[in-house]
């Protein structure tokens, strides 16, 4: 998914080579970012690129030797208004007031030219201190606050070029919309980042172990099988994979057709790590998209509680990493699917999770519900257990569905037959249990000193799923309310806080 980057920014005079291998630069999809306003009348950026020397074999055409005319023929992009980051230059100074430059950075290896930011990219002069993606003003106009984990294996936040991958019916462009020639528009982040430069690029990976920045013998490995090109036109590699969304994988080509590799040494906003790498494709909700060759699902992975369609592997729930019939790989879990979580239809398999990389944790079954910083401090049957926050509260819960609550007691059993359950199941995730609702924070029906208020399950939406063995628990504990502000960051919305139950109506 990845390959080397090279940063060149004369201001620091410093270059910054990047971790990870693989074939083209690429994306997540969705992250916490600010709205940047667009304008359906505004042009998109319209820079000549540099010459590039003519005796060097180059197969694609480089980004400057694109047809000019090949513009007047394409639809119009609904472009966000153009700004100073993501201008073409060749110093600090082509840039403005408190920007800086990566600098165009090309090379030759074995007869083709590869090239990093074509004639140089405008960068605030913050680059390396990053955005806060919480703050609407956090770029400049034009640019879009992303993270910089799964396109450039770099795990922070930076302001790039914003960009619009597909039109307002979600048809993605054909072209590299609102981006300078050599540019690709990430379909995921909606900026533009750095294309590939060859049909080559697309089949290798790349482990610049001298750190020269530069291809060198024995650093360079080819896939023999792959036949993705480099598009001429949206600057993105695509073609065929040589695997399912379940395979392990280094490169993009051993993923489904036009897939991605998320490899294990690159943290994103995902996760930290994701052992063996794991094949995605972004933007599943745009046409075209299909996950369903490729043994996938569009899943709804809502990071950062923005909607974030992927495709992802698909699976049954109800078995745990290393059992024989379990269906995803190594150490990945079968998450289940949140309601809604599918986007569009759901697996025609009757699959009611997807794979993803599992908690390890051996944390013991009485830290189910008790508060925690980090996942590993919890109790994660079927490498389901997580630290869920929620309103600020972090506690121990389990990732779960109304089967698993009910036939393997996710969510606890009762200690008698017939008797209330430890929890239960809401919201696809585990939620202690109370039977004293609307109670006064002094009585502590949650045990949680007041931190935690009984809601009753009767004012709860959804499906509330417990141990088959137990009754319906009266109430189950959710973040206590203290004003407006609270009920806000739990529901949503603004509220009404009883601040003597705790609870928001």
């Amino acid at each position: 998914m990845q390959r080397p980057r090279t940063w060149l920014v004369p201001a620091v005079a410093a270059v910054l080579v990047l971790c990870a291998s693989g074939c083209q630069g690429r994306q997540i999809p969705g992250p916490p970012t600010h709205d940047v306003n667009t304008d359906p009348d505004a042009d998109p950026v319209d820079v000549p690129g540099e010459s590039l020397d003519p005796d060097v074999e180059v197969d694609p055409p480089l980004p400057d030797m694109v047809d000019p005319d090949a513009e007047d023929e394409r639809p119009d992009a609904p472009c966000p208004p153009e700004g100073p980051v993501g201008a073409p230059c060749s110093e600090a100074g082509d840039c403005g007031e408190s920007m800086d430059c990566l600098l165009e950075a090309s090379h030759v290896y074995d007869g083709l030219m590869y090239v990093d930011w074509p004639s140089g990219y405008c960068i605030e002069a913050s680059w390396t201190a990053g955005c806060d993606p919480d703050e609407p003003t956090a770029c400049p106009e034009g640019a879009r606050c992303v993270h910089l984990g799964a396109s450039e294996c770099e795990d922070r936040w930076a302001c790039l070029d914003a960009c619009a991958p597909a039109d307002v019916a979600g048809v993605p462009f054909p072209f590299n919309a609102c981006c300078r020639p050599g540019y690709r528009c990430d379909p995921g982040l909606s900026v533009c980042l750095t294309g590939c430069s060859n049909d080559r690029e697309c089949c290798e990976s790349w482990s610049d172990t001298d750190g020269d920045t530069e291809r060198d013998a024995g650093e360079v490995t080819l896939d023999g099988a792959c036949t993705r090109t480099c598009d001429t036109e949206t600057f993105v590699c695509s073609g065929e994979g040589g695997g399912t969304y379940a395979s392990a994988c280094t490169i993009d080509s051993d993923c489904p057709d036009d897939a991605s590799c998320l490899p294990e040494a690159c943290s994103s906003i995902y996760g930290p790590s994701f052992p063996g790498g794991l094949c995605i494709r972004e933007r599943c909700d745009l046409a075209g998209v299909d996950c369903v060759a490729g043994g996938g699902a569009c899943v709804d992975l809502a990071v950062g509680g923005v909607f974030t369609p992927v495709c992802m592997a698909a699976c049954a729930t109800g078995t745990a990493p290393g059992d024989g019939a379990h269906p995803c790989r190594g150490e990945y879990a079968c998450v289940p699917a949140c309601d809604g979580g599918w986007v569009g239809a759901p697996p025609s398999g009757g699959e009611d999770g997807w794979c993803f990389p599992a908690n390890a944790s051996t944390a013991a079954a009485d830290t189910l519900y008790a508060p925690c910083s980090a996942d590993d401090e919890c109790h994660s049957p079927l490498g389901l257990g997580l630290c869920l926050t929620t309103a600020g509260q972090s506690r121990c819960s389990i990732a779960c569905n109304a089967s698993l609550a009910r036939d393997h007691d996710l969510c606890g059993a009762p200690t008698t037959g017939g008797g209330l359950p430890p929890g239960a199941c809401w919201a696809c995730k585990c939620h202690k249990a109370c039977d004293d609702p609307a109670s006064p924070l002094s009585s502590d029906a949650c045990g949680a000193s007041g931190a935690l208020a009984c809601y009753s399950t009767s004012a709860l939406f959804g499906e509330i799923a417990y141990s088959a063995a137990a009754t319906a628990p009266p109430g189950l504990c959710l973040p206590a309310c203290a004003d407006v502000d609270d009920c806000t960051a739990l529901w949503g919305m603004p509220l009404v806080c009883d601040v003597v139950s705790g609870i928001c109506s």
